[in-house]
């Protein structure tokens, strides 16, 4: 009964935020999602003893969602190369683009753990004794999304970090909202000053979040005859059977696993998910019964978990757990926002296409959001989505081994009990190394565009993406 009542209360927000987008002129040209609208109404509500829901429910129904969002990626399955392979040079481009986005994603992890740490080395300096690791929660926040702030703020706690899934989860949510409120500013800057060169007037069906009945498009294919089972009923189903296996193969491996590395492997459910997603996704190709499977449909309920992941992630944050930390947390998050804001244009400025902006705008989401703020802020540049960066953000959220890397290591001061000191040493040579990356494989060149509007140097021209 409770699970069902707190799912009506998403459900119930959900349904207000997309009235409101739907009828408010200001979340509308803040292009405001209605699951961040109503996740902010139902985190009032909450929090000033309106609506009575669980909060560590909310925060199993984010950690949950997370994990079946990953699965239902991993069982997506390509509709075409949208037009990757058309040619070499454009080949080439996504390359770079692919390339930069994984060495500017390490060097923004690290930089922000040392943002989180240095922060309140500082506030502890004003009486205050917070463990600065704490401070290694930032980029679990803001450049991993909400559900990777709440599984491994979770996981922190198993370390001795107490309120760690709430301070995490607090940084999640102040990194959408800089997403939002300052990423979508910068970019209708961009469309203002020239300098987004595939931008065009927002349509009125984007603005207000709803598509008219003439431009209406298929969620997917019916690939089961009703007289049988329901698609939706299948692909949900298979989604389970993935959740099981995941879950088993998980925890056999955690039995074989040192103390500290299970801990911190507990938290991994969701990277077991996408892996055994995608082999029950090529098994199926291979035994010849793909066509069960509808690629839209199964995007459709990916997007459908993002969307209740993203409210009921507003909803979990307790002001009640947090009000301890509010301080270094506001002081963290502005530092942090700041500093993430000017050295990401700093790096997009210098990867040398004629698409840099774009690349930035879009990466700025994925720093300070997730991967849907990164779709969205570049639509708003790029509405047809007619630019290289598109192609890249998808290939590059299909580089596991590289965000699983990154994810250890950020992680490891928790897991080894570094010393603080170390543990500035450790982020501060790995930004070096990147920051080396970047050199030696010429991603860090001249401007090519200034914020302000003018053209600093023609870069090599980079070709459209061509659609099918």
């Amino acid at each position: 009964m409770e699970l069902l009542i707190g799912f009506g209360w998403l459900s119930f927000m959900l349904v207000i935020g997309i009235i409101l987008r739907y009828k408010v002129s200001f979340f509308q040209n803040m292009l405001i999602p209605s699951s961040a609208i109503g996740g902010v109404i139902g985190f009032i509500l909450i929090n000033t003893g309106v609506i009575q829901v669980s909060i560590p429910l909310l925060q199993t129904f984010v950690s949950q969602l997370f994990i079946i969002s990953f699965i239902s990626i991993g069982l997506t399955t390509s509709e075409g190369s949208n037009g990757l392979n058309s040619s070499n040079r454009t080949s080439k481009v996504v390359t770079k683009g692919v390339l930069w986005f994984a060495l500017a994603w390490g060097l923004m992890v690290n930089l922000q753990a040392l943002i989180g740490i240095v922060s309140i080395n500082g506030i502890n300096l004003f009486g205050h004794s917070l463990d600065p690791k704490y401070g290694i929660l930032l980029p679990f926040g803001f450049a991993m999304g909400t559900g990777q702030a709440i599984t491994y703020g979770t996981v922190a706690e198993d370390y001795g970090f107490s309120n760690a899934a709430s301070i995490a989860i607090t940084f999640a949510v102040v990194g959408y909202m800089i997403a939002t409120f300052v990423g979508i500013p910068l970019a209708r800057w961009g469309i203002r000053k020239g300098i987004a060169s595939k931008s065009e007037k927002l349509s009125e069906e984007l603005l207000k979040g709803v598509l008219p009945k003439e431009k209406r498009e298929r969620v997917g294919d019916l690939t089961f005859h009703s007289s049988n089972i329901e698609t939706l009923t299948f692909h949900l189903a298979v989604i389970g059977v993935v959740y099981l296996v995941a879950y088993y193969s998980l925890n056999g491996l955690i039995q074989i696993l040192p103390p500290k590395i299970a801990t911190f492997v507990g938290g991994s459910l969701f990277i077991f998910g996408i892996l055994w997603g995608t082999i029950f996704s090529k098994t199926a190709k291979i035994a010849r019964i793909d066509h069960f499977f509808s690629p839209g449909l199964q995007k459709s309920i990916t997007g459908w978990t993002v969307d209740f992941m993203v409210v009921a992630s507003f909803m979990s944050v307790s002001f009640r757990s947090i009000q301890g930390y509010v301080l270094p947390i506001i002081i963290i998050t502005l530092i942090g926002g700041i500093v993430t804001t000017v050295v990401c244009f700093y790096l997009g400025q210098r990867v040398g296409s004629n698409y840099d902006f774009e690349r930035s705008i879009s990466f700025y989401g994925l720093v300070t959001g997730q991967v849907p703020n990164s779709l969205l802020l570049l639509r708003i540049v790029d509405p047809r989505f007619s630019t290289p960066p598109i192609l890249e953000i998808a290939i590059y959220n299909s580089l596991l081994p590289v965000t699983l890397l990154q994810i250890f290591l950020g992680f490891a001061p928790i897991i080894w009990e570094w010393s603080v000191g170390r543990s500035v040493l450790f982020y501060t040579g790995s930004i070096v190394i990147y920051m080396i990356l970047l050199k030696v494989c010429k991603l860090w060149g001249p401007k090519t565009f200034s914020m302000m509007g003018s053209s600093e140097s023609k870069p090599l021209s980079d070709q459209p993406v061509p659609r099918n």
